[in-house]
């Protein structure tokens, strides 16, 4: 994003009271946005913003907000007047409210209910689907952990989910210890009334002082109001003395959820370090260094869980796995081929993101349109091997059908299997996919295992670290 402005290092003595104004503004409303940031939110027609211009009009701000020494207390920094720019900052760095006069309403916290005692504290961003407005939307709760002093490791901990700014429901943590222990992977249940929710948090082998964004997934048991569902989140760690003055931010209006947290559980905008691009033309150029060595075709599976609800409901049509290819393009487009029982050839159209601007976390956006029936799929994938060894990736697909209005989540993975570059030619490119067999295959049929057998024993592997639907998805 480029640096931050030294606000401090900003003498308003004698200057244009409409600059002064506008410094206050960009002082308390844009203290974490750089220039190129303050100039992407604004758009101001007299100020460029797209991305060839980024540089001259920064220095154009910048003569704004510091002391134009060949102009220190005028009106106007060449044909930018202040009088004209500081409604633009009103309208976009200020609130209604702030612009009323009228505060956020403050959020009181029970000092009974929120325990001060929990090791750590977390904000855990999730997505939920509200009936009143038919949208899925952003929201958060706070987790607190509380560790065992012997291991120095998360055992127990609360969940306090937020409703109208008040907390209305808070879930017991519990430590959950598989079988096989799993470096990698944290496994939680977490009670309310009738209600069990199912956790696992990613956090790659790390310490828990060095754990910063974590991804997770969880599971939700049928309730008498509600059926079973699974999905993804994301955890932030929030300083213990800061967990309240962080929650007050997030219900500010001017501030919120982060735009790059919105943009790795649901699409909304194509997000980079916090800048927001209206289309995938402007947002592509800064992913493309990231995906250079990510072009090419992959290999991977996922499992199709029994769903008893599905459309289609034959025995053959439950369950199984979907053995796809992945083609991902230079331009961050993708390709997910399959096939039916029927060998006949499907594929979803979809954009790869890495929403936190590094490889770490890849997210893949994928739809169907074909014969006007639409399904969407989120795949929520974390970096495996990459260097010596071809990258990998394993993590949660999540899906949605238009006809049978199921939503679903899976185990995925895959691996890098033939790399791009400008000499190779389309048809190679198809012929390799071809030569993958992708092809749906059902948990019913006789081969299920043949020539599948090392994807199918990285996913049993996987049931440990994601979600335990594996015996549900194949053969006993």
């Amino acid at each position: 994003m480029g640096k931050r402005i030294n606000y401090s290092a900003i003498n308003t003595d004698g200057i244009n009271i409409d600059r002064k104004e506008i410094i206050e503004i960009a002082k308390n409303e844009c203290s974490n946005m750089s220039l190129k940031g303050i100039i992407i939110k604004l758009k101001y027609s007299k100020l460029p913003w797209d991305q060839a211009s980024l540089e001259g009009s920064a220095t154009t701000l910048h003569r704004i907000i510091h002391c134009d020494k060949n102009n220190p207390s005028g009106d106007h920094t060449g044909e930018i007047k202040y009088s004209e720019l500081l409604p633009i900052f009103k309208e976009k760095f200020l609130s209604t409210k702030k612009l009323t006069g009228t505060q956020p309403k403050e959020i009181h916290f029970n000092q009974e209910v929120i325990s001060e005692t929990h090791s750590d504290f977390y904000i855990y961003y999730y997505v939920s689907f509200e009936e009143t407005i038919r949208k899925y939307i952003t929201k958060f709760a706070l987790i607190g952990f509380d560790i065992d002093k012997v291991k120095m490791e998360w055992k127990t901990g609360k969940i306090y989910y937020f409703e109208n700014e008040k907390i209305h429901k808070i879930f017991e943590l519990s430590r959950i210890h598989p079988k096989k222990a799993n470096p990698n992977v944290l496994f939680f249940s977490a009670h309310f009334d009738m209600q069990v929710n199912f956790f696992t948090i990613k956090i790659n082998n790390k310490r828990k002082d060095f754990r910063g964004i974590l991804p997770l997934t969880y599971s939700v048991t049928e309730t008498q109001s509600s059926f079973p569902c699974a999905g993804k989140g994301i955890l932030e760690k929030t300083n213990k003395a800061d967990y309240k003055s962080v929650i007050f931010d997030l219900f500010d209006n001017t501030k919120g959820i982060k735009s790059s947290i919105v943009n790795a559980l649901y699409l909304n905008k194509y997000v980079l370090n916090e800048l927001l691009f209206d289309n995938p033309v402007d947002f592509i150029n800064p992913q493309t260094r990231l995906i250079k060595e990510f072009i090419g075709v992959w290999e991977g599976v996922y499992l199709r869980p029994d769903l008893a609800k599905m459309h289609r409901s034959s025995a053959t049509e439950k369950g199984g796995l979907c053995k796809f290819a992945l083609y991902i393009k230079e331009t961050c487009e993708c390709e997910l081929h399959y096939a039916e029982e029927d060998l006949k050839m499907h594929f979803y159209n979809g954009f790869v993101e890495f929403p936190f601007a590094d490889k770490s976390l890849m997210k893949i956006s994928l739809e169907f349109l074909e014969d006007a029936k639409t399904y969407r799929m989120y795949a929520f994938l974390s970096v495996g091997s990459i260097g010596g060894s071809e990258p990998t990736y394993a993590g949660v697909i999540s899906g949605w059908a238009n006809i049978s209005k199921v939503i679903y989540s899976s185990t995925i993975y895959m691996q890098h299997v033939l790399k791009i570059d400008e000499n190779t030619l389309q048809a190679d490119i198809y012929t390799a996919i071809k030569n993958l067999n992708p092809k749906r295959i059902p948990k019913t049929a006789a081969n299920i295992l043949l020539g599948n057998e090392e994807l199918i024993e990285t996913l049993r592997q996987l049931e440990n670290g994601y979600l335990a639907m594996f015996s549900n998805c194949m053969p006993v």
